[in-house]
């Protein structure tokens, strides 16, 4: 038996009682999958299933629109930004939305692209700045920027930006972005 994993894609992960029902799901797919595996795999027989997640894992529902949009091409091009807060290598993990597939695109051997402060800053909006996954950027960027490392870079650039605007006196924006970078550098940050 083979676990139908399209089942959790009608689901609206913004929305409190779909999670739920995604929860239950998700139990349901583990329990599936310890059975298969001791039934049919060698060495499971006395398997059992320990514990589960205490929350379904969502890989994206919504990001912010910031003043500079990240896109595939950014990535695949290992570009580096001037105003650059964080840096990543892991490529593009394509998870195909209606279900079925995988693909990823490595970053050539040796490069890596960079995070610009622009897409961490939510446009239009005057001190308000992204520390997480959710910053402005296409759904194939999100695709290699939502690694832990990557999210841990942006997270400590947005806090490090936060901090100095409130010690300096001035909105984000007007944060001398060379300024950022040194405190992110001073810090061991990679940028």
């Amino acid at each position: 038996m083979w676990v139908n994993t399209s089942r959790l894609l009608s689901y609206d992960a913004t929305n409190p009682l779909a999670l739920s029902k995604m929860q239950a799901e998700g139990l349901t797919q583990a329990h599936e999958i310890a059975a298969f595996a001791k039934q049919y795999l060698p060495g499971f027989k006395n398997a059992y299933l320990s514990r589960v997640a205490p929350q379904v894992g969502v890989r994206e529902t919504r990001r912010i629109l910031g003043d500079y949009l990240l896109t595939e091409m950014d990535i695949a091009s290992a570009t580096d930004f001037k105003d650059s807060v964080a840096r990543g290598c892991f490529g593009m993990e394509m998870h195909n939305p209606s279900g079925s597939g995988i693909s990823f695109t490595e970053i050539p051997e040796g490069k890596s692209y960079t995070i610009p402060a622009r897409s961490l800053f939510v446009r239009k909006k005057k001190n308000l700045i992204m520390g997480c996954r959710a910053i402005s950027c296409t759904h194939e960027a999100h695709s290699a920027i939502r690694v832990q490392p990557n999210v841990m870079a942006i997270g400590q650039a947005a806090g490090t930006a936060a901090a100095l605007s409130v010690s300096f006196g001035s909105e984000l924006r007007k944060l001398p972005v060379a300024k950022l970078q040194s405190v992110l550098k001073e810090a061991a940050a990679v940028i």
